[in-house]
């Protein structure tokens, strides 16, 4: 490990933290501790599934689901500890990202944020800081929400976002959210944020948007991740726009952050009477 710069030898066989290793302790300010847990410890699920990322190459099929008989999201739910460990570690992680996302957009503008899927709250509660004028609306299960930070103008909603979403927000947030389903799965969670919105509101997608070419990219490794365990995918911004463009959304903007994540922005598709009774979608000019 002092070779790869996570200590340092300071005398014979004795050695001391370095930055790095410090982001292993769990006392740090960027601990990294949780999500090393969850990622690489036995008894949390990720790291036996790894074992079956070549069965997962081939079948297309997940390997977590091959390996216990469910997915994921119910093994969290089956192993509270886990989950719990899953949470603290995505909030880590977060933690990390957050002021970058925070700080390259102005999320002002928009009364009422909607987080959907937002986990501990994290992300929603660094821009609130950031803006107080705006207040948020966390939406996660209920098991997740027991974990969430506490902050005054953010309201706490229990739910399932494939059956309903908070109505009337003026931002729908999807953070690391889309990534975890399929092509269909995420059609069916856009269709339920499209309908909650009212005129006006727009969609906000933070993800890792993978570069088309053969540049090393984070993202690409998540996708092995998200192919061995959600059954998800990571993204180019061509495909970005291919799916909002199926879920009846325009893509208005991608936004570049200092960290791997980009803002995704889109507003509602326009609706068009054929005259029959039936409505289409136009891409805006």
């Amino acid at each position: 490990m002092e070779s790869l710069g996570i200590f340092t030898q300071i005398s014979p066989m004795v050695f001391a933290n370095t930055p790095q290793s410090q982001c292993l302790r769990s006392d740090g300010p960027y601990s990294l501790e949780a999500f090393v847990r969850a990622e690489l410890s036995t008894g949390q699920g990720l790291y036996e599934a790894w074992a079956g990322l070549g069965e997962s190459i081939r079948t297309g099929k997940k390997a977590f689901d091959q390996l216990y008989g469910y997915d994921f999201w119910e093994f969290c739910r089956r192993n509270p500890r886990a989950g719990e460990v899953f949470n603290e570690a995505m909030g880590t992680v977060r933690k990390g990202t957050s002021p970058a996302v925070t700080h390259s957009y102005d999320w002002g503008k928009f009364e009422v944020i909607a987080d959907v899927g937002g986990g501990i709250g994290v992300q929603l509660a660094d821009i609130l800081n950031a803006f107080p004028s705006s207040r948020g609306i966390l939406f996660d299960q209920a098991q997740v929400l027991e974990q969430a930070l506490p902050h005054a103008p953010i309201e706490h909603i229990v739910g399932d976002f494939f059956k309903e979403v908070p109505h009337g927000a003026d931002l729908y947030l999807l953070n690391g959210v889309i990534h975890d389903w399929t092509d269909s799965e995420a059609l069916a969670l856009l269709s339920k944020v499209r309908q909650a919105m009212k005129p006006g509101s727009r969609l906000a997608i933070l993800e890792d948007v993978i570069p088309e070419s053969s540049e090393f990219s984070f993202g690409k490794w998540l996708d092995l991740l998200m192919l061995a365990v959600p059954g998800g995918r990571e993204r180019t911004r061509k495909e970005f726009r291919e799916l909002l463009s199926s879920a009846a959304f325009d893509l208005d903007e991608v936004i570049l952050t200092p960290a791997p994540l980009s803002i995704l922005l889109a507003s509602p598709s326009e609706a068009v009477d054929d005259g029959l009774g039936k409505f289409a979608y136009k891409k805006k000019k």
